[in-house]
Formats: C-alpha cells, sequence, structure tokens
C-alpha cells in the first residue's frame, strides 16, 4: 500500500504533510489527512529523510494492470500502527483509521478503512522486514514497534522473499481471507519458526468431459477454514460473507448429464474426487463449502441442501497439507 519516491526531490521542492506518530496516543489533529478520492497521496515520517517522500495508494486493480484505484469518498482520519497481539507480531500492521472529526478524542468513533474484500487496508509488520523502502521501518523502530534483534529474526524466516499478500498471509485458524471462486486459492502461513506457501489448485473447480468449464462457479467471498467436529484430520472451508453474487458458469445441459453419471459411477470416498468430478455446490454464505453426496444426479440444489463439506485430509504429504497443519497447530490466535 506504500510506494517510495526518492531520493532526489527537486530542490525547492516543499515537502508533503508528516506523520507525526504512529501510536494512536500521541496523535495530533495536525496528523488529520483526508484521502478521498485521491490516487497516490503522499505522506512522510518525521525519520523520513527530506528528499524522500512515500506514495501511498488504495487498490490495484485485479484485471488491469498498472491502473490504481483512488481512495474512497470520506476517507479521513489518521494513519496509526496496529498491534494484534492474538496473531503475533508479524501480523500487526500500518493502518488508516477513518474518523468523523479531525479532533483524535473522536478516534473511538471512527473506523479503520477497509478494502474493497472487507478486509482492513493494511500494510503489514512482515511486508515491512522484507520490504527494498526503508523508511516505515524507520518509523517503527524509532517507536519502538521494532527491534534489530526482531528484524534480523524475522529476515531469516521470510527466507528472502520481498513481497507478501497481505490478504492471503495467515496467522491464525478462523482468520478471514478473499476467495474467488473462479480461480484457484493461494496463501501464505506465518509461523515463528518459518512461512509456508500453500496452493489449492482445484479447490473451486470442476473439470467435466464435454466442456471447458473448468470452475462452474463465479464470484468472490470472504472464508476461513476450520477443523472438522468428526475428526481432527480433516479441514473445512466456511464461507462467511459473500461479496459479489455466485454466478453458474456456462454448462450445457448434455454434459451436465454426462458428468453426473460418471460421477455417480465413482467408488472413492475421498470429497476431492467428488468435486473433480464436477460435484462442487454453489458457494453460500454462511455455510461450510460442499460437495454433491453419492448418488445425487443434479448439479443445482436448493437452499435447504446442505450436501457433504468439502474436505482436506491434514495427513497428506503435499506443501499444502504441511503449510495448512501448521496453521492448525497456530491455532485460532495464530503465533
Amino acid at each position: 500500500m506504500l510506494k517510495y519516491k526518492g531520493p532526489g526531490l527537486p530542490p525547492g521542492t516543499r515537502r508533503q504533510r508528516f506523520i507525526s506518530s504512529l501510536t494512536p496516543a500521541n496523535i495530533q489533529t495536525a496528523d488529520f489527512f483526508d484521502l478521498s478520492s485521491l490516487r497516490r497521496p503522499s505522506i512522510c515520517f518525521p525519520t523520513t529523510p527530506d528528499d524522500s517522500e512515500y506514495q501511498t495508494y488504495y487498490e490495484n486493480s485485479p484485471s488491469r494492470r498498472g491502473e490504481i484505484y483512488p481512495f474512497p469518498p470520506d476517507t479521513r482520519g489518521f494513519f496509526y500502527f496496529a498491534p494484534q497481539p492474538g496473531l503475533g507480531p508479524l501480523a500487526s500492521s500500518f493502518r488508516f483509521r477513518c474518523t468523523p472529526t479531525a479532533d483524535p478524542t473522536s478516534w473511538d468513533e471512527g473506523h479503520d478503512l477497509l478494502r474493497s474484500n472487507g478486509l482492513p487496508w493494511q500494510t503489514l509488520v512482515a511486508q515491512t522486514a522484507v520490504s527494498k523502502s526503508p523508511f516505515l521501518r524507520n518509523q517503527l523502530l524509532h517507536e519502538k514497534y521494532l527491534t534489530l534483534k526482531s528484524l534480523t529474526e524475522w529476515h531469516k524466516r521470510l527466507e528472502g522473499r520481498q513481497w507478501l499478500p497481505s490478504s492471503y498471509v495467515l496467522f491464525g485458524l478462523r482468520q478471514l481471507f478473499p476467495v474467488d471462486f473462479g480461480q484457484s486459492l493461494n496463501f501464505h502461513v506465518l509461523t515463528k519458526e518459518k512461512v509456508y506457501q500453500a496452493r489449492l489448485r482445484n479447490i473451486f473447480s470442476a473439470n467435466r468431459k464435454g466442456t471447458n468449464c473448468e470452475y462452474p462457479f463465479q464470484g468472490t467471498g470472504l472464508a476461513h477454514f476450520e477443523l472438522s467436529t468428526t475428526s481432527p484430520h480433516l479441514l473445512h472451508l466456511r464461507i462467511v460473507k459473500i461479496l459479489t453474487p455466485v454466478t453458474a458458469s456456462d454448462v450445457g445441459s448434455e454434459s451436465n448429464s454426462e458428468s453426473a453419471s460418471e460421477a455417480e459411477a465413482e467408488t472413492t470416498s475421498d470429497a476431492d474426487e467428488l468435486r473433480a468430478s464436477g460435484r462442487l455446490m454453489r458457494p453460500r454464505e454462511g455455510a461450510l463449502l460442499s460437495v454433491l453426496p453419492r448418488g445425487r444426479r443434479r448439479l443445482a440444489q436448493t437452499e435447504d441442501d446442505d450436501g457433504d463439506p468439502w474436505t482436506f485430509d491434514l495427513r497428506d504429504k503435499s506443501a499444502a497439507a504441511t503449510a495448512l497443519r501448521m496453521l492448525v497447530a497456530a491455532g485460532d490466535g495464530g503465533g
């Protein structure tokens, strides 16, 4: 969310307003920013060199490379640092607090700025630790949110990575993350020891013979993993919130019929095989991601149909299984 610009600002260039502190208790009225509809507002910290500045932005366009979305209307308030003691130090982040007035005492009446996916607009400390730009990191060191020792340890843990997507870095089992039902799911699990990268390529796919449809549904939402109530070795995915409506991809009825007949003939009880046979059910808000029960011939379902939960076996030897075992070990609070 922050882009370094500098050094080398032209002589006599007026420095942008700087943030006096990232600690809410020390924030002043002069730290109030109006970012409404701006694309690349510049900010500075007291520790930023005179010939340098940051350009911050709201979001990148997911479909048009290089396009920057402006900050939403009424984005007025204060930048600050948000510790997350329940999730561990690397989950702490640089955020923006929208407030009704420029008076810092209105803090409790405000709310954190959210991204379009419903999660906080933020830069994780984990991202700061690997960033090429030192300026947010220097300010966090100055305000004693970081130490040089912790940075050295985190560099080891992050294994030379230079970028982490904040929405897809998981610290705890029930942590929310965005999902797109029309593509694979990629994420990182960050523990006290190291970072684990995982990809669930087929979680939302349903490759059916006789059709070019790879993903039966389109739409986006927020989800989290949770352990099965029937086995400590199985993991489910709960769709907590639907962000954009779930719609069915264009699949011919003849192909559906062929796929259903083939799926009925399956003898395996593994949920992943059922899903790969085109048996993924429509994702629903508040429900577990599900597949059609054995013997069902149709791909649509009523609102009352629950299906069988999609499951992931944690005993698997894949990289995704290793990452998810670490996530389970971290518990709901993370590490």
